[in-house]
């Protein structure tokens, strides 16, 4: 009865329509497993054999049964293959899948069904068909041909050696697989019994073949192992999502010293295909990389640093290689992981250079403080040798040379405090325009007639704020290095210009922030500087020139002075095309005042006066000629080592009172401010004046100024320090 026939081919068709929404399932989340993909390709071959044989089943003739048959063998002849590729895949041993495998896997599929397509020409698939009753069904019966044979042959050794591969995962993998592993198998062994039934005739209806919905129960449980087992058991799939994401590269060498896997970090690391270096030897595979493939061939438990690659591509890795130990404790093999801390490194370098830096400047603040004490006496008892001389005496040249020698040996030690952005005075709107054009005479002394100075001021300069002290110091030595750039001469140019500095293009320079800014741009026909020189162009003591022929402090104090100035200095050069060095500033709304002409320095005479003067100055060479100084002007002085012998000076003269203090601001026991406040409470109306040889924005905040206060840096001279006196005792400081 037909209704009869529907009611057995109902459940075929289902297993088939079950299997065919596996496949679609399997292949939609072919990303959570590797073996997803076969799983796939398997569960639709069971729908096709399903289909098939449930139109087999309801075909009412012999030829349309065999017709059928004929198509059910499409599915048949692939799916022992893709039993095979898909535990492969599921026991990490994908690296076998070459190319060759592949063609030995499709070749005897492809010959199978070109055999059932032509059987009725040679029978090798079966010599005989026949329909025979089963209940209420007609159905197929097939004699057996050697082809058959042998193609059952050939696949029932892929499903052996696919159970034996399944059995060795459960044995020798992580427990916690070993639950998958047993479902895997089961599903494996289910088709293998209902064929085996179907031969028997273990079944009601003989002839009744339950293979195909036996492979569906087999899809559904790898489907549910795979995908929703591994979901249950959360620590395998973490795992291997961990491991694939990770941005560190993983490698796994087996005890044979063959690349086992890699994860695809360390895919994109070495620029491989783990399809082609899994199974390889890791000496071959890492033969590119020396340093690393002697590691991983010495098999040694280490935790090193290595560099791959070399020039701009090098990179810096973290190598740690372990031993993996197998169930019996020997050693199976080695996991190598690589992490990439070349930025780390690169950090590791700009921090401790920052740090250099900071050490440099400190270093560079206490050498000006001493030299600026040594400058102090030296230039101010120079001055006293050559006073005491009377005119047109030979020796007075030679002072003259000591003093011109000391005002360079100033100018160094301002280079020093620049550059250790130790030494500032307050800061105020300033047009570089007005700037440049009063120095432009001084510059032209400076650079030589033999170079050229041009300028090309920028119509409209906005005004920066700044110290224009330090600003002068600062073109000053751009000015000189571009001299030292062109011995035979050449050409140096001053630009200036008001500039807008947006996120793409600062992006390009580190350290550089997008804003408004006044650029000033100085620009030599010079030598040029090479990519080398480049690279440590701002570091301090770092020069080009000859031994003797600069301090390499130039730059860097160039740097400490724009930096402090909150902008920043970009060079560009190469060699024999000359240098340009553009300083971007700030740039402010404030009006600039116009920047007077430099008055030549003449002395001026300072009456003294009668007044007694307590000098606390550590220093015994400042102190000497401080207190000499003021004693030829007419004072009392007295003299005190420290803040401490001070106070000890005039309670010992109960009688004395001082008109006047003048105090370094840096002594050991007690500090010149500690000092003054002390005797600014027992006399109120006291005038100080402090003395340093840090001349720090820090310490003039400190100490303060005006009114009955004021600050004078050393090294100081006869007349400024005379003057400072004066107008604090007259009231006018």
């Amino acid at each position: 009865m037909p209704w009869l026939s529907l009611s057995y081919a109902l459940p075929l068709f289902l297993s088939g329509t079950v299997s065919a929404a596996l496949g679609w399932y399997a292949w939609r989340r072919r990303a959570a497993a590797p073996c997803a993909v076969p799983l796939s390709l398997f569960a639709l071959a069971c729908a096709e054999y399903a289909f098939g044989y449930t139109l087999e089943v309801l075909a009412p003739t012999l030829e349309a049964k065999v017709l059928w048959a004929k198509v059910e063998w499409l599915g048949i002849a692939s799916l022992a293959p893709l039993f095979f590729v898909f535990t492969v895949q599921y026991a990490g041993f994908a690296h076998v899948l070459t190319r060759r495998l592949w063609l030995g896997l499709a070749a005897p599929c492809l010959a199978v069904v070109l055999l059932v397509a032509t059987n009725e020409h040679h029978g090798l698939i079966w010599p005989r068909a026949w329909l025979e009753t089963a209940g209420p069904l007609r159905l197929l019966v097939l004699e057996h041909g050697p082809a058959f044979w042998a193609f059952s042959m050939y696949a029932y050794g892929l499903i052996l050696v696919s159970v034996g591969t399944v059995v060795s995962t459960a044995l020798h993998g992580r427990a916690v697989y070993r639950h998958q592993s047993v479902l895997l198998l089961i599903g494996m062994l289910l088709p293998v019994i209902g064929n085996i039934g179907y031969g028997a005739q273990w079944s009601l209806l003989p002839h009744l073949n339950p293979t195909p919905m036996a492979f569906t129960f087999s899809a559904a449980i790898f489907a549910f192992a795979i995908f929703r087992f591994r979901f249950l058991e959360i620590g395998p799939i973490a795992w291997q999502v961990l491991v694939e994401t990770m941005p560190d590269g993983v490698l796994v060498v087996d005890g044979q010293g063959r690349v086992g896997d890699m994860n695809p970090a360390l895919e994109q690391a070495l620029g491989l295909q783990a399809a082609q270096a899994i199974g390889r030897s890791a000496a071959e595979v890492l033969a590119p990389w020396p340093q690393l493939a002697a590691l991983v061939v010495a098999g040694n438990e280490a935790q090193v640093e290595i560099s791959l690659a070399r020039g701009p591509a090098a990179r810096d890795w973290a190598v740690s290689l372990s031993p993996i130990a197998g169930a019996d404790g020997r050693r199976d093999g080695n996991l190598v992981m690589l992490r990439d801390i070349t930025e780390l490194r690169r950090l590791e370098a700009q921090f401790l250079q920052a740090q250099k830096m900071e050490s440099i400047g400190r270093l560079a603040s206490g050498v000006a403080h001493d030299f600026n004490n040594l400058l102090t006496a030296i230039s101010g008892h120079a001055a006293f040798a050559r006073d005491a001389l009377p005119p047109g005496h030979p020796a007075r040249q030679d002072i003259e040379h000591v003093l011109k020698g000391t005002r360079r040996a100033a100018l160094l030690t301002r280079q020093l405090l620049a550059f250790s952005r130790r030494r500032s005075t307050p800061p105020h709107a300033v047009n570089l325009n007005d700037l440049i054009l009063n120095m432009a005479d001084m510059l032209g002394h400076l650079i030589g007639e033999d170079i050229e100075l041009a300028t090309d001021l920028g119509v409209g300069l906005g005004a920066v704020r700044a110290d224009a002290n330090q600003i002068e110091q600062a073109i000053i030595n751009l000015a000189l290095n571009a001299r030292d750039a062109m011995p035979d001469g050449g050409r140096l140019t001053l630009h200036t210009a008001n500039v807008d500095v947006g996120e793409a293009e600062a992006g390009h320079h580190p350290g550089v922030a997008p804003g408004r800014y006044v650029t000033l741009a100085v620009c030599d026909t010079g030598m040029g500087l090479s990519e080398e020189a480049k690279a440590h162009l701002f570091e301090p003591f770092f020069t080009t020139k000859e031994l003797g022929k600069g301090t390499g402090l130039g730059l860097a104090g160039v740097l400490g002075i724009v930096r402090q100035h909150g902008g920043f200095i970009l060079a560009d050069s190469s060699p024999a095309r000359g240098a340009t060095f553009t300083i971007y500033l700030p740039r402010v709304e404030e009006e600039a005042a116009p920047q007077p002409p430099p008055a030549p320095e003449v002395p001026t005479p300072v009456r003294g006066g009668g007044e007694t003067l307590l000098v606390a100055e550590d220093d015994p060479d400042v102190r000497t000629w401080v207190a000499r100084a003021l004693r030829e002007l007419g004072y009392t002085v007295l003299e005190a080592n420290n803040g401490a012998h001070a106070l000890a000076l005039l309670e010992s003269q109960a009688d004395l009172r001082p008109a006047l203090l003048v105090a370094d601001v840096v002594m050991p026991q007690m500090s010149g401010i500690a000092l003054a406040e002390h005797l600014q409470a027992t006399y109120p109306a006291l005038p100080v004046l402090f003395i340093s040889g840090y001349t720090t924005s820090a310490i003039a905040e400190q100490v303060g100024s005006g009114g009955s206060r004021a600050f004078l840096g050393k090294p100081f001279s006869h007349d400024a320090l005379a003057r400072q006196v004066r107008d604090l005792l007259d009231g006018v400081a």
